[in-house]
């Protein structure tokens, strides 16, 4: 009987073991903190660009969401990047945002219920002219026009 409670006991022990390296070790995490495929669901109350070292202040921008169907959200912020300019934004009008980090930086892949597809992506503009680097890494200039767009690729 003793050995049959301490096989029970190693095979739920090794479960347990087996479970939080599935959660900790091979699966990435998202901004929760839950496990997910790569991809972090930003929920926008926090705001955070952890992945910007500050290189500068902050400057007061405009920014516009374009869903691309006659409906467009735009603000004023203060903000560093062009990535935490949208999130600003976003927060203010209660929308999440659904990004995916590489080495090189952010990309974002949802803004409310608009989500990037073979055909439409979300691509951002400062001043009338593409984003050359990821949003999250684009030092933003006082009075710059930050646009996020909803746009057939």
């Amino acid at each position: 009987m003793k050995v049959k409670k301490q096989t029970i006991f190693i095979l739920i022990a090794i479960l347990v073991l087996l479970v939080l390296i599935w959660q900790f070790i091979i699966q990435p995490q998202n901004a929760s903190g839950l496990p997910g495929l790569g991809q972090k669901t930003v929920n926008v109350p926090t705001v955070t660009s952890q992945s910007v070292i500050p290189t500068k202040a902050a400057a007061d921008v405009e920014v516009i969401i374009d869903f691309s169907e006659n409906q467009r959200i735009t603000g004023t912020v203060f903000a560093q990047t062009a990535y935490e300019a949208l999130e600003k934004l976003a927060k203010e009008n209660n929308l999440l945002i659904g990004i995916k980090q590489y080495q090189f930086g952010v990309m974002v892949e949802r803004i409310g219920q608009k989500s990037n597809s073979g055909r439409y992506s979300w691509l951002y503009s400062i001043n009338g002219k593409p984003g050359n680097t990821a949003a999250d890494k684009y030092l933003l200039q006082t009075k710059d026009k930050v646009e996020w767009k909803y746009s057939k690729i």
